[in-house]
């Protein structure tokens, strides 16, 4: 039996979750803010799914909160709440064989006496190997002193109560998939009989439908149209209108109307929410109502395997959870909730809408998918759950900080514990509710009074700073040995290396810098928690999952240049060191991290050589497929192309412009195409909206490789760096060993930067990115004149055979150990090390490797101390 938690967190903290917590119950799912006593949840109760009273509902204080992701299920809550976790222990078992022995043979073996003699152990026919035994039999009797003793470990898996803080990466938890079917209502509050066609025109009216005093507007075409005139003919005898292209059709009934008002569906867009009466519909309505909403509103990719049987997406967060958690109860598999802030104005029939409102989206799955038979068939893990139970395992993926939130707890009976956003969850307890109580204005007559707000209260304590002891629900473990100032400014782990900086400063880098890893790479200070990263794994190139991603402050950075690698970092920050040479001597070669402020000139540093080509993507976001051609143009585009209005501009000439006809004249269906000396129009604004959905259409100097190209196959990504190259030609002079075989140039150093971290994942030689021209004087392009032009940045690619690469000159120091790693790593030469002023830094925490590829170059991340909230 599990132990259950009766009081509050620590510093006074409820264990709490955030208003729009979905918590599940047989009757509905409501937000824990809209819970009140006596309504019933969901709950665990040794394995199996139990419905239970909500004795107690209120508001807390509101504190820091963070968002624990799994696959499939997300959810946010304070740093004390108590989430199921699956434990692993490994229990030892002592077995005695029936077997008789007699003991040691008395004085020294006579020689030869082992030829062809069997075991001493009775009913043993191995043969003799030392002391009259056969091996097995020996290697018992040197562990026990009796050859017929033997132990077998067996792993064992329990529950246990674990605060959100102490869960890591790769933890399991419980989760709910699905939920006994209890619904039984089958008509609508005016006696209409739902059926299937009913409850699927429900979802069509919620999903695409604008209800008025005297008629239902209905903006759907095609059979669905018919459908949906022939079902309301049917069931209300209402009279439709014919299918107009601009609005669908027209329901005319003012009954239909009110009845639909009654049941809560008239409401602006992104304030619907699936009505009530939909949760109390048997599992086949509502199954048929959500057919009907996806008709309207949904989407059915046409790759089931790669993007889910059926996508949603909505302005209101509130009924895309409440249509999300319809599925998760029927056990469905389905993604998380994902939003995409549509910065950008967009038109709805000619209107223009500036100030768009966030899209929210998921996906619905197959069944079988995300790991989860392979989680369930892991040994001890199928026998942890009873046959057929709701429940289920899911690891989890990354915890992150979300900040200050108002929270909500709610104390169930007998179980204490209910089910929010499909993760099961500690509820606070008898003594949490008490402390609710008194924190609170009211605990129940401010729940019938339009919400409760929270008194002053004095600031709680930091957690922190206290509950160091092993006591589950607590802060942290006596044995980490963590000090923490008050205003979170050093903290101190023995055993870690480079966890946190020396006096105030955290290791960190500029957030400029690039970090590559299977998914592409990005500007470090634009990774979240849960993406992939390249770690050095002793000599092996693997991908690692980022835990946390953090800004730290603005500090003194210095540069580290190899010879075609550099990087920016802070002076504590540590690098991977594998010798040291002086005058060509190698004097050291022991592996070890060394701080940025103890690297010398000469010292050998670990640096990426190439990555695995990773790409499976072969579409743009219109579901063109990408060919060797498009991608060569789409590099064009990104160097020398500007979007216009109505298409795209392209400054190319000679065969350039020949090819780029040829290929427009192939994806375009032969558009209207203008040319003169020095441009070349292309009036086709399909072509246009998807090059400004890759987020082509900005200025030149703030133009990136788009994102989608990151996910290219190695083949697609060579055609578009050959289009960049073409239009960005400037062929060096001389001999390419020297002087390289290509030379890039631009006035945007984040785009030079990506395309040359393009080059050096192909397995490329490239040189440093450094500015070839400051351009002090004015310059004047197409008659125009540049009064301040900005800087002109360049770095040059050279064959495969170039000297100037520094692995060959290296190899012949064996005793470094390089020779065994993967060719995805090489050794580079330290050349200068320089101050480069105070800039704004960021980090990251790796799991596993604890390091990550910092533009070019292996270096540590912060460790699991200096992720913490607020280090």
């Amino acid at each position: 039996m599990l132990e259950l938690y009766g009081g509050v967190g620590a510093g006074g903290y409820d264990l709490c979750m955030v208003p729009e917590t979905s918590v599940s119950g047989p009757d509905r799912t409501k937000n824990i803010a809209d819970l009140q006593p006596g309504d019933h949840v969901w709950s665990w109760m040794d394995g199996e799914l139990q419905a239970r009273p909500v004795v107690a509902a209120w508001r807390s204080k509101d504190q820091e909160v963070s968002r624990v992701r799994t696959r499939g299920r997300t959810t946010v809550a304070s740093g004390s709440c108590l989430f199921l976790r699956v434990v692993e222990t490994a229990r030892k078992t002592t077995h005695r064989e029936a077997a008789a022995w007699a003991g040691l043979p008395p004085g020294r073996v006579p020689y030869g006496s082992r030829k062809d003699a069997a075991c001493s152990v009775s009913g043993c026919l191995d043969r003799v190997d030392a002391r009259g035994m056969c091996p097995r039999h020996f290697r018992r009797w040197q562990v026990h002193g009796d050859p017929r003793i033997y132990e077998t470990t067996a792993t064992i898996f329990g529950y246990e109560w674990a605060r959100l803080d102490q869960l890591k990466v790769g933890d399991l938890l419980v989760t709910l998939d699905g939920a006994p079917n209890t619904g039984t209502v089958e008509t609508l509050p005016d006696g209409t009989d739902v059926t299937g066609d009913v409850a699927w025109l429900l979802g069509v009216i919620l999903g695409d439908g604008t209800i008025t005093d005297k008629n239902i507007r209905v903006c759907v075409y095609g059979e669905t149209c018919e459908q949906v005139r022939r079902v309301t003919a049917e069931t209300w005898g209402a009279y439709s209108a014919a299918e107009h292209p601009d609005y669908g059709t027209i329901l005319y009934s003012a009954h239909l109307a009110n009845l639909l008002a009654d049941m809560g569906m008239r409401r602006l867009g992104p304030d619907k929410r699936v009505p009530d009466a939909v949760w109390s519909w048997p599992r086949k309505l509502q199954l048929a109502f959500l057919d009907g909403y996806r008709d309207a509103d949904g989407h059915t990719p046409k790759n089931t395997k790669r993007h889910g049987e059926r996508s949603y997406a909505s302005s209101s967060r509130q009924l895309i959870g409440d249509v999300r958690m319809l599925h998760l109860l029927a056990g469905h598999h389905v993604s998380n909730l994902s939003e995409t802030k549509r910065r950008s104005p967009i038109t709805i029939k000619g209107v223009q809408v500036k100030h768009p409102r966030t899209l929210y989206t998921f996906a619905v799955w197959p069944a079988g998918r995300g790991g989860l038979s392979r989680i369930r068939a892991h040994p001890g893990l199928d026998r942890l759950l009873p046959s057929g139970s709701a429940f289920g395992f899911r690891r989890v993926l990354s915890v992150d900080q979300v900040g200050v939130r108002e929270i909500w707890d709610i104390e169930v009976e007998d179980a204490h514990n209910f089910v929010a956003d499909g993760i099961v969850v500690h509820s606070s307890g008898p003594l949490g509710a008490v402390q609710g109580k008194l924190w609170s204005d009211d605990l129940l007559s401010a729940r019938h009074h339009g919400g409760c707000a929270a008194p002053t209260v004095p600031a709680p304590p930091d957690p922190l700073l206290q509950d160091r002891d092993n006591r589950p629900g607590s802060g942290w473990h006596q044995n980490q040995d963590l000090t923490v100032s008050a205003d979170y400014a050093m903290a101190r782990v023995p055993s870690q290396s480079g966890a946190v900086g020396l006096g105030e400063h955290d290791c960190r880098i500029p957030g400029y810098v690039l970090i590559p890893g299977p998914d592409g790479a990005k500007r470090i200070d634009e990774i979240t928690a849960g993406d992939l990263v390249w770690s050095f794994a002793d000599g092996r190139l693997e991908a690692h999952r980022v835990v946390a991603a953090l800004q730290s402050i603005r500090q003194p950075t210095f540069r580290v240049r190899t010879r075609n690698r550099t990087v920016d970092a802070s002076a504590n920050h540590p690098f991977l060191r594998v010798g040291r040479l002086q005058d060509d001597r190698l004097v050291s070669s022991e592996r070890e991290w060394v701080r940025l402020d103890q690297l010398r000139r000469g010292d050998l540093v670990v640096s990426l050589q190439v990555a695995p080509d990773t790409g499976r993507n072969e579409t743009l976001p219109d579901g063109t497929a990408v060919t060797e051609d498009l991608a060569w143009l789409i590099g064009v585009v990104t160097r020398g192309g500007h979007l216009t209005e109505d298409g795209v501009r392209l400054a190319v000439h000679g065969d350039m412009r020949s090819r780029a006809v040829k290929i427009l004249q192939e994806i375009t269906g032969k558009p209207r195409i203008y040319a003169n000396d020095s441009t070349l129009i292309v009036n086709s604004r399909r072509l246009r909206r998807s090059l400004e959905a890759m987020g082509l259409r900005v200025l030149a100097h703030d133009k990136r490789v788009p994102s989608e190209v990151w996910s290219w196959p190695r083949k697609l990504q060579a055609a578009f760096l050959d289009g960049f190259c073409d239009k960005n030609r400037h062929p060096p002079k001389g001999d390419p060993l020297r002087y390289g075989e290509r030379v890039y140039r631009s006035a945007s150093r984040q785009l030079l930067a990506e395309v040359r971290m393009l080059h050096i994942l192909h397995g490329h030689r490239v040189g440093n990115l450094g500015i070839a021209d400051h351009r002090r004087k004015p310059i004047t392009i197409n008659r125009v004149r540049v009064v301040n032009a900005r800087p002109l940045w360049s770095f040059t690619v050279f064959p495969d055979a170039s000297a100037s690469y520094v692995r060959p000159k290296l190899s012949k120091y064996r005793a470094l150990g390089a020779d065994d790693w993967d060719a995805g790593f090489a050794i580079q030469r330290v050349l200068e090390i320089t101050p480069f002023g105070e800039q704004d830094t960021w980090d990251l925490n790796v799991e596993d490797g604890h390091n990550f590829v910092a533009d070019g170059i292996v270096v540590h991340s912060s460790g699991p101390v200096a992720a913490l909230p607020g280090a």
